[in-house]
C-alpha cells in the first residue's frame, strides 16, 4: 500500500510540475486592435512602396517586404518576452546609449552640413533612428508602472527631463522633421497616461 501510494504522489507531483510548466511558457495576451492597426500601416507601406517602383525596378519592394517579415517576427518575440528582457536590460539604460551614439555622430564630420550618420565599415547607422525607438520604449516602460502621474509634478520631471534630451541631441544633429515626430509622440504618449496639455506646455 506504500508503495501504491508513492507512485501516486509521484505521478501528482510530475503533473502538478507539467502545469506550472505549461504555465511559465504560456504566451501573453496580444492586443487585437494594435496588432489590426500595425498590419493596416505595414500594408499601407507596402501598397506605397510598390506604387512608387511600379515602372522601375521591384527591389525596393522586396526589401521592404523582407523587413516588414523580419520586423514583424521581432515585435511578436518581444511582445512574449519583453517582460523577461525587461528584467535584464533596463529601457533607461537603451536611452543613455542612444545618447551616446547621438553624441559621437556629432563629433564626427558632417555629411551635406547634417551629423546624421555613423560609419562602422561595413555598414552605417543613423543614430536618430534608434532615437525614436528607444524613446518610445523608455517612455512606454516607465508610464506603465506609474498607476496616476496626473497630479505628482516630480514622476512627470524625469521622463520629461530625458524626452528633452534626446529630441535636443537629435535636433543637434540638424535634422529637425525627426524631433518633430519624436516631440509628437512623446506628447501623446503622456497625454494617454493621464498628464493635461497645460502641465505639458508648462
Amino acid at each position: 500500500m506504500t508503495k501504491i501510494y508513492v507512485e501516486r504522489e509521484l505521478s501528482s507531483s510530475r503533473r502538478r510540475q507539467t502545469r506550472r510548466g505549461a504555465d511559465k511558457f504560456k504566451f501573453l495576451p496580444i492586443d487585437n486592435g494594435l496588432m489590426i492597426v500595425t498590419v493596416f500601416f505595414i500594408l499601407c507601406g507596402l501598397i506605397f512602396t510598390y506604387s512608387s517602383s511600379a515602372f522601375a525596378s521591384s527591389v525596393y519592394f522586396k526589401k521592404q517586404i523582407i523587413f516588414d517579415i523580419i520586423g514583424f517576427a521581432v515585435m511578436l518575440f518581444l511582445s512574449q518576452t519583453y517582460i523577461t528582457l525587461q528584467r535584464i536590460f533596463k529601457p533607461v539604460w537603451l536611452l543613455f546609449i542612444t545618447w551616446g551614439l547621438l553624441i559621437w555622430a556629432l563629433c564626427i564630420a558632417p555629411a551635406q552640413n547634417v551629423h546624421r550618420w555613423i560609419n562602422f565599415g561595413f555598414f552605417n547607422v543613423q543614430p536618430s533612428e534608434i532615437a525614436k525607438l528607444s524613446l518610445i520604449i523608455y517612455l512606454a516602460s516607465f508610464l506603465s508602472k506609474k498607476k496616476s502621474i496626473e497630479h505628482d509634478n516630480l514622476q512627470v520631471l524625469i521622463p520629461a527631463l530625458y524626452s528633452v534630451i534626446t529630441i535636443a541631441l537629435v535636433a543637434a544633429g540638424k535634422d529637425m522633421g525627426i524631433p518633430a515626430l519624436m516631440f509628437c509622440v512623446a506628447a501623446a504618449m503622456f497625454f494617454i497616461a493621464g498628464v493635461p496639455f497645460w502641465k505639458m506646455l508648462c
